[in-house]
């Protein structure tokens, strides 16, 4: 695929304001928070 064809590929791809894939994180990512102990969690910004 040439260079123009692939940015012409990308820029529609993420043209549109909704997301591809929905909002919810993926089980192994889902799993992996609930199960960390880290402290960085738990810290307010």
């Amino acid at each position: 695929m040439a260079e123009a064809d692939q940015a012409t590929f990308w820029n529609k791809r993420y043209a549109e304001d909704e997301y591809l894939f929905g909002t919810a994180p993926n089980a192994f990512l889902a799993r992996e928070v609930k199960g960390s102990t880290s402290i960085a969690r738990f810290r307010r910004r």
